[in-house]
């Protein structure tokens, strides 16, 4: 079974790997932009977007909800469903949308206050940038809710598709708007936001046109009436059941989030060459993370939930293993040439032998660091796809916010460890989350969590209650 699912997986992890880059490259060519504005324009705008990916994590987080609704409801054969789930997530998205611009409006206070890492000028200038930000925010929202309910249906290209024109665009965007429209600094977040609506609109067309896909729909109705009962739930119900599924989904991706802003803070206290370093190796553990593990962990979360959804356990079984052989392989061999390399690699980002030796040091405990990230990052995706969204938060919460920022923050400042002492404090969170998921895996129900996946998806009323009355690990 294992061996039969590498395909299937490849197919899913594939686009949702080229879609995570392309996101990335619109950050990139952002950056390039504004960086010929002036070193200024440059940090404010590296500020603001962290600022800003404080605040979306979360709101990616609650779009989770969609990795075990709408796959569990599409593997059922329940396009009812589906198309419900779907809704109830673009109304939950745009609400919070409501509390998200507001912190985005206050971002130059926050900045000032909170963090106390820049000037007033570089505060001043994060603001604004951030204020260009929220005309897009909801754009931004919608689409990530419809890229979740299309990828839910195992249909992953349009997004891509949409995510190549979408870099064309943004090319000629931040150009218009900066140089031609004569906007300087503020030109680049309103270009961001622009292509962010002519994206929404774009997969929006796509969605429209798929819809006349009658055959399919067919299909999807027929095996529907073999399947689930016919009655309702009621909009409360699908919103609540929306929420519990995806408010613990907001606090398992910012917890993690606003760990590694944390661990940035902490870096800046040791040092200018500290922070530096940990720059650099943040930079790269994060692409290397973003560019495969997750977007395996989104494969995960789809082809687990689909497989439940039709009824074969022992597929999603397999899919899962599958996944995380992949994933820890893959950041393994990362490992690796992170330490093979360890002494060239500042000569990529900058020319400093103080931050040449640092980053030398945090190498091991990266290339750990590495392996154990991809673990937990695609074990979060499996158990997303089971709907764990909750038992995540709380490992995460555990993991980073109670063993690893505290044990690297002692190790740094009680000893002479530096910054790598705050590697190692979040190698050790992640390897306790790492074990936790690896028990919690091994004791999984998969035959129970198939009829609990119908259920669950189903818009049926009683389904919420009996998903309440189950213990948390099957």
């Amino acid at each position: 079974h294992s061996c039969a699912e590498v395909l299937p997986v490849v197919r899913l992890a594939a686009p949702a790997i080229a879609n995570n880059a392309l996101a990335m490259l619109l950050q990139l060519v952002d950056a390039a932009y504004v960086g010929r504005l002036g070193s200024l324009e440059l940090a404010a705008a590296a500020l603001g977007n962290a600022y800003f990916s404080m605040i979306w994590y979360f709101i990616l987080g609650v779009s989770t909800a969609l990795d075990t609704l709408a796959s569990q409801a599409h593997g059922a054969g329940d396009s009812r469903s589906v198309r419900q789930w779907g809704r109830t997530a673009g109304i939950v998205l745009l609400a919070m949308c409501l509390p998200a611009g507001l912190l985005l409006y206050m971002a130059e206070w926050v900045v000032v206050n909170l963090f106390r890492q820049s000037g007033a000028e570089t505060a001043q200038l994060t603001g604004q940038f951030c204020i260009g930000l929220i005309p897009g925010l909801p754009a931004l929202a919608l689409l990530t809710g419809l890229q979740k309910f299309q990828q839910a249906q195992s249909r992953m290209l349009p997004s891509v598709y949409v995510g190549v024109v979408a870099n064309v665009l943004n090319v000629c965007a931040n150009y218009t708007f900066i140089w031609t429209f004569g906007w300087g600094f503020i030109g680049s977040p309103l270009a961001t936001s622009c292509v962010r609506f002519v994206s929404l609109l774009m997969l929006s067309a796509v969605e429209i046109a798929s819809m006349y896909d009658s055959r399919k729909s067919h299909r999807a109705e027929a095996r529907l009436h073999l399947r689930l009962p016919d009655a309702p739930r009621t909009f409360g119900d699908q919103i609540g059941t929306f929420l519990r599924l995806g408010l613990p989904g907001g606090f398992m991706l910012g917890i993690e989030a606003w760990s590694f802003e944390m661990q940035t803070i902490l870096a800046g206290r040791l040092g200018r060459t500290a922070l530096d370093a940990n720059t650099v190796m943040l930079s790269i553990a994060s692409f290397t993370f973003i560019s495969f593990p997750f977007g395996i962990a989104a494969a995960a979360s789809i082809r687990v939930g689909n497989l439940l959804g039709a009824q074969q356990p022992g597929r999603a079984r397999a899919a899962a293993h599958t996944c995380l052989v992949i994933g820890v392989a893959f950041m393994a061999v990362c490992g690796l040439v992170i330490f093979v390399s360890r002494a060239s690699l500042t000569s990529i980002f900058i020319h400093d032998a103080a931050i040449s030796d640092a980053v030398v040091r945090l190498a091991p405990s990266i290339a750990l660091f590495q392996v154990l990230d991809g673990y937990q990052g695609v074990a979060g995706g499996i158990l997303r796809g089971l709907g764990r969204q909750p038992l995540i938060a709380a490992v995460n919460l555990v993991a980073f916010w109670l063993i690893g920022i505290p044990v690297g923050s002692v190790l740094a400042f009680g000893s002479q460890l530096g910054v790598v002492a705050l590697w190692w404090g979040l190698s050790l969170g992640l390897l306790v989350g790492s074990l936790t998921f690896a028990w919690v895996i091994s004791r999984i129900d998969w035959q129970g969590e198939a009829q609990i996946a119908l259920l669950r998806a189903a818009i049926e009323p009683d389904a919420s209650a009996l998903e309440r009355s189950l213990p948390l690990l099957g």
